[in-house]
């Protein structure tokens, strides 16, 4: 074997730079990573708990109650406040009945929005029912044939605002 012939000493692999280099650019994908996800998670709650909280349950509760004491209503007689404070709809007692003998009334006492129920001749309140509580705003008014309620609710933490239109559906 010649003498002038000279061996590698390099053996095959990574230096320690090397290694260090690439866990110091692994680590800051990392945390990359993981800031993009805990700004999506803390998004995320914050949608889950403003569509499931109490004031947004509460104003779908007070849409559906609106929606069905509209459709259920007489298309003719009725009363809006001109400030949009109250709505008075008249309905049939029953399919019997030959014209609308009954009212119901939406207004807000408070911070609750409530709804009376009553008579027409004689004219009386048999009952009355608390819709929602929270209520920071509510306005009534008829958009050509329909009835629309816009309901702000607010508990001190939460506000939640739901628009609602229905048409009544008895003639």
């Amino acid at each position: 074997m010649p003498a002038d012939r000279k061996t590698s000493t390099r053996r095959p692999g990574f230096t320690l730079v090397e290694l260090m280099v690439t866990v110091l650019i692994v680590m800051i994908v990392t945390l990359a990573l993981g800031a993009v996800l805990a700004q999506n998670q803390i998004g995320w709650n914050a949608a889950y708990a403003g569509v499931n909280s109490e004031v947004a349950s509460a104003g779908a509760v007070a849409a559906r109650k609106f929606d069905a004491i509209v459709r259920n209503a007489s298309a003719t007689g009725g009363d809006i406040d001109v400030n949009g404070l109250w709505i008075e709809l008249n309905y049939y007692s029953d399919d019997a009945a030959l014209q609308p003998d009954c009212y119901a009334r939406l207004y807000t006492s408070g911070d609750e929005l409530k709804v009376e129920y009553g008579t027409l001749d004689p004219r009386l309140a048999l009952a009355t029912q608390t819709v929602c509580a929270n209520v920071s705003a509510c306005r009534f008014q008829q958009l050509g044939g329909s009835a629309q309620m816009t309901l702000t609710l607010d508990d001190g933490t939460r506000t939640s605002t739901t628009t609602t239109s229905a048409v009544p559906h008895n003639e």
